[in-house]
């Protein structure tokens, strides 16, 4: 999450001597971000792999994502498609990781000869052509009905193209486990789990060869199994986490990973009801102290409302000198280990300016998944 997050965010942080290696070079990638360019005609009949590997060595940049056509003459944005070709006589674009627009965009003058008096290249006006129809197709295209919209055959067949499902709905009472101390290497999740689906379903995804078992432990059962009723090997215990004999019936002892989140419903607050910015993210601290000392070899990522809070995820200096840092620059944050919502704000501006982050977003966390990518 703190890689997809650093991508889609500016950063103002720079390297500084002081800093440890490691933070360095952090700082380094975080000022990469995300860019759509079309890509230059240099490169039509040549596979994605060596543009791909021709462009990071050339340019410093790194291809992740082109924009394709389906059989259907849908435009679809597809994650490293080594072997496709691209296509000639149209406008491709493309995804990549730079450290500016500039940079990003040199994709698209790279290899073509064409140029002014100036020596500037200038497109063709076949290309310039090419690209309003696109554009007009885009938009037609974006019109079109969602997949909520579609009827619930369809629903079903397109979670099958894309989740691991089973043939029939498992209800919650046949999920419910008084513990599930047999698991082994599977996940828990605790917390307030408000969209279960958003949560289990990208660990269902059918580019995923190998699933984990999932638990969830909660005090009260999910409202919403419903949408997670197809999905296998979802399983509930009753429990709190901040209980160290719940965490045990939920197998925290042979858990491999376990993600604490945020109980925003019962947020601390004072006399005047402003809530207690210490006291808010106490639930998921104490739970991922409690899941770590239970097990120290479980992976925990915790959702902390209040970044100031991240020191308390720490141990001794580490959590010292953590404070004398951006939150941003923690190691408990670097590493994965947490996740800030204030990120979501950052991208809500980010995607302001550039409006494909949402789009590339979409399809990295549910990869051909419900929703349509119409790209406007």
């Amino acid at each position: 999450s703190t890689m997809v997050s650093n991508l889609f965010s500016s950063s103002s942080l720079e390297p500084d001597p002081s800093m440890p290696k490691w933070m360095a070079e952090y700082v380094c990638g975080a000022g990469l971000e995300i860019y759509r360019t079309p890509l230059s005609p240099h490169f039509e009949g040549t596979s994605f792999d060596n543009i791909a590997n021709t462009m990071y060595h050339e340019l410093g940049v790194t291809i992740f994502a082109v924009e394709v056509t389906d059989s259907e003459g849908q435009i679809q944005v597809v994650l490293f498609p080594s072997q496709f070709v691209i296509p000639s006589g149209v406008c491709t674009n493309v995804y990549v990781i730079a450290e500016d627009k500039a940079a990003a965009d040199e994709l698209t003058a790279f290899g073509t000869q064409q140029e002014d008096g100036t020596g500037a290249n200038v497109p063709s006006a076949a290309a310039h052509l090419r690209e309003v129809k696109r554009s007009k197709r885009q938009i037609s295209r974006s019109m079109q009905p969602t997949a909520y919209e579609v009827d619930q055959d369809a629903r079903l067949r397109k979670m099958q193209q894309s989740y691991h499902i089973v043939e029939k709905p498992r209800s919650l009472e046949e999920c419910t486990l008084p513990r599930a101390t047999h698991l082994s290497g599977h996940i828990i999740v605790t917390g307030s789990v408000q969209g279960l689906f958003y949560v289990i379903g990208p660990l269902r995804s059918r580019y995923i060869t190998q699933t984990q078992s999932i638990v969830v432990l909660r005090p009260s059962p999910p409202v919403d199994w419903d949408d997670v009723a197809l999905f296998p090997d979802v399983y509930y215990v009753q429990g709190s986490p901040l209980e160290p004999v719940d965490l045990v019936r939920a197998g925290v002892l042979t858990a491999t990973k376990a993600v604490s989140l945020s109980n925003v419903s019962m947020e601390a607050g004072d006399e005047n009801g402003e809530t207690k910015e210490h006291l808010v993210d106490a639930d998921s601290i104490f739970t991922y102290q409690g899941i770590v000392k239970s097990n120290s070899d479980c992976s925990v990522t915790c959702e902390l409302v209040n970044p100031s809070n991240i020191h308390f995820l720490l141990q001794g200096d580490e959590g010292r000198n953590a404070q004398s840092h951006s939150s941003f620059l923690s190691p408990a944050y670097a590493s994965g280990n947490v996740f800030l919502p204030i990120v979501l704000d950052r991208l809500s501006c980010q995607a302001y300016y550039n409006k494909y982050l949402l789009t590339i977003l979409q399809v990295r966390v549910f990869s051909d998944s419900l929703h349509q990518v119409c790209l406007p």
